[in-house]
């Protein structure tokens, strides 16, 4: 299924490689974080757990929002649009933040990956 998907052009190997894999930890560890967070809230009845469990992986954002002056702008929206809103473009600066420590080539930190041709026989 493999090789045919490669002989129709489909899959290309080299948008693989492209991908930053640092990225993708990051942009994973914080939906986690979210998900954990979301479970938590909304399997309490105290309302003020379910309100800080809420905010807590927003927490940050909300207040770099409110240093800013533009926290007023989100007083009458959702929590689905807070996290539409400040959630993903978070998810894309911590994936572009890995990128950026792949790519770099005097970055202190790097995660070493066994490599692997999944496209070779």
């Amino acid at each position: 299924m493999l090789e045919a998907l490669l002989v129709l052009n489909v899959l290309k190997p080299k948008y693989v490689q492209r991908m930053s894999r640092t990225g993708v930890i990051f942009c994973l560890v914080y939906i986690m974080i979210i998900s954990a967070c979301l479970i938590m809230a909304y399997s309490t009845t105290d309302y003020k757990g379910n309100f800080v469990f809420l905010q807590l992986p927003l927490a940050l954002q909300l207040a770099m929002l409110d240093t800013f002056g533009l926290y007023p702008l989100l007083k009458d929206i959702s929590w689905i649009g807070a996290y539409f809103l400040i959630g993903i473009p978070t998810a894309l600066l911590l994936y572009f933040l890995g990128a950026l420590i792949d790519r770099c080539p005097c970055c202190p930190i790097k995660l070493e990956y066994k490599k692997y041709d999944y496209f070779e026989k």
